[in-house]
């Protein structure tokens, strides 16, 4: 007999051995399969995806197929409990015990902790989420561990195309957090060292129909921020660098009637009340541009408040205490005109309004690609009330204006009422389209203007 029949035939007996092992595996009883979630106190909370269902379904099916692929046992179902951690519980508790068990079984459980994290969806690699998995498998003959696991994953959004209005309310684009089940499923089930994995999820958007333009560009425009920079790279190319704010105080605006009133209330019924300031402020931003300058002149008014309260004197008489004036708000009143000079000339000026837009979007994407496109279910509270803002003035002797969509990620410019630029990006322009020919000053006066404070000139100005 030779050499090649001897290869044969030691193959066809490691086979053989190899398909007695599989056939006579030990039954595997899950005995516990559990996904705990932390609670979220933020102002938008999360959406736990692991509540409906399907998805259910999809993470129950990927530890299904991880346990037939390494045994080859085809489980009819793995029984999933979903529940919020308590109050009183900064961590689940897992404990494994198997009580009467069967020698000719193995026993599995199976623990997916959601630690709540705090993310900031506009920052790359912004961690979104945090699971901690442990996995244990129980022999039934001898107790011994065939599965000890306990390590932690890090979910990571990555940041789509400017403009986009981001929802922040689950861990990631859905489709795409669903496919990690199965990776998650196989290293609970492997025997590696790692203690650590990553995955990385492109995000939610809202596809919003109404923030399409119906004009064909002339050309688009690509913007790089670097600190205190706003580089154009195209033609025209120019650097515009933010050297300061100068912020001088203007005349202080006592509310004195109605501090007077709740003064005298304190005084008489010695119940607290409040005392309030307003501060009113020009800020100076101070652009350069090579060995020019722009000067935009913002005015803005500053609330701060106090609590009073009675006391009674030694000597028997009352009198009012009260405590240091602490900052509760921000607004600019839309008759303010603002401007921006450059030397002694003023080439714009702008009245500066803010408005609330509530809307039900009923569709996401990923912010980039269309076949992402797919239906945002109303139970998913896709009502979003959109800070937006509304600029009207002139520039160079032109009429025009700016809003906002997307809560203020993307900036409409119209001259004489026709289109004329769109620039994407929460705060500075990161990217957008030129839809009319404009002088490069013209330009310049709307890349300042895109790149302005709005959020700061409005906190918290809706409870002035």
């Amino acid at each position: 007999m030779n050499k090649t029949v001897y290869q044969l035939l030691f193959c066809l007996l490691m086979n053989n051995l190899s398909a007695q092992e599989i056939s006579y595996s030990p039954p595997i009883e899950v005995r516990q399969f559990e996904y705990i979630y932390e609670k979220d106190v933020s102002n938008s909370p999360k959406i736990i995806l692991l509540q409906q269902d399907s998805v259910q379904a999809l993470l129950k099916k990927s530890f299904i197929d991880a346990i037939n692929q390494k045994w080859h046992q085809q489980l009819s179902d793995m029984p999933l409990v979903v529940k919020k951690l308590s109050n009183s519980s900064t961590s689940p508790k897992f404990k494994p015990k198997v009580e009467n068990k069967d020698a000719a079984k193995r026993y599995l459980f199976l623990q997916i902790f959601d630690i709540n994290q705090l993310s900031m969806p506009s920052v790359e690699n912004s961690r979104t989420a945090k699971w901690r998995i442990k996995c244990r498998m129980i022999d039934g003959k001898n107790n011994a561990d065939i599965i000890n696991r306990d390590f932690a994953i890090d979910f990571f959004r990555k940041i789509p195309p400017a403009g986009q209005l981001i929802i922040t309310s689950f861990h990631g684009y859905p489709e795409d957090f669903y496919k990690t089940f199965d990776s998650i499923a196989n290293w609970s089930l492997n025997d590696s060292l790692n203690t650590e994995y990553t995955i990385k999820l492109r995000q939610a958007c809202i596809y919003n129909t109404e923030d399409r333009p119906t004009l064909p560009a002339l050309k688009t425009l690509s913007f790089k921020n670097e600190q205190n920079q706003t580089i154009h790279e195209g033609n025209p190319s120019f650097t515009l660098v933010q050297q300061s704010v100068n912020a001088i105080q203007n005349k202080t605006k006592r509310n004195i009637a109605g501090n007077s009133a709740a003064g005298a209330v304190t005084l008489l019924t010695g119940l607290g009340s409040n005392k309030r300031k307003k501060i009113n402020y020009t800020a100076d931003y101070i652009i350069a541009d090579n060995d020019q300058q722009y000067h935009c002149y913002l005015y803005y008014t500053e609330v701060e408040e106090t609590e009073r309260e009675r006391t009674r004197n030694d000597d028997g008489s009352v009198s009012m205490q009260r405590g240091e004036f602490t900052f509760i708000g921000r607004y600019t009143d839309k008759a303010d005109r603002q401007i921006i000079l450059k030397g002694n000339d003023t080439i714009a000026w702008f009245n500066i309004q803010y408005y609330k837009e509530q809307k039900n979007y009923t569709r996401m994407w990923d912010g980039e690609d269309s076949s992402t496109i797919s239906p945002l279910p109303f139970e998913w509270k896709n009502t979003f009330k959109d800070d937006e803002v509304l600029l009207n003035g002139v520039i160079e002797g032109i009429p025009f204006t700016m809003y906002t969509t997307n809560a203020t990620r993307k900036k409409w410019f119209t001259l004489n009422n026709q289109l004329a630029v769109l620039l994407n990006g929460y705060g500075k322009p990161v990217s957008g389209a030129l839809y009319q020919s404009l002088s490069e000053q013209q330009f310049k006066i709307i890349t300042i203007l895109s790149g302005l404070p709005y959020s700061y000139l409005n906190i918290g100005a809706g409870d002035l």
